[in-house]
């Protein structure tokens, strides 16, 4: 019986969920590849600059916003119910001791550093009148 119910949860509901979340991460791995790999060795026109811009736009905006969000939810869920673990001196969030969890804190942290070195954002002051140079 408790097989039956697995099964019928797994295939109707998660499965599904674990489907879709999966294929959204997939989908912006695929546009950040293109972003940072083939467009960024293209030549530059007008054409590629503003498609490497909505791309990392994308990513920006997307992928690591809804990452913010997420860590952002799960920080303060645990910290609520007292789920935390002592490392050292430091209270870190229970979530953060699964290797999933900490994997996902440092993608955002890396594309949180990204944006802090985003080009496009350095030369919208002095863009000698050229688009997203």
């Amino acid at each position: 019986v408790i097989c039956m119910v697995t099964d019928m949860v797994w295939g109707r509901v998660a499965f599904r969920t674990f489907l879709y979340g999966k294929a959204w991460f997939f989908f912006t791995l695929l546009v950040f590849i293109a972003a940072q790999s083939i467009l960024g060795h293209s030549k530059s026109s007008p054409e590629v600059r503003i498609s490497m811009f909505s791309a990392r736009l994308f990513i920006y905006l997307f992928s690591m916003g809804q990452m913010m969000f997420a860590h952002t939810r799960n920080i303060i869920r645990d910290f609520k119910r007292g789920a935390v673990v002592q490392v050292w001196r430091c209270k870190v969030p229970e979530y953060l001791c699964v290797w999933q969890g900490f994997a996902s804190l440092l993608l955002t942290i890396l594309l949180a550093i990204m944006l802090c070195f985003e080009p496009v954002l350095h030369c919208m002051q002095n863009n000698e009148g050229r688009l997203f140079t």
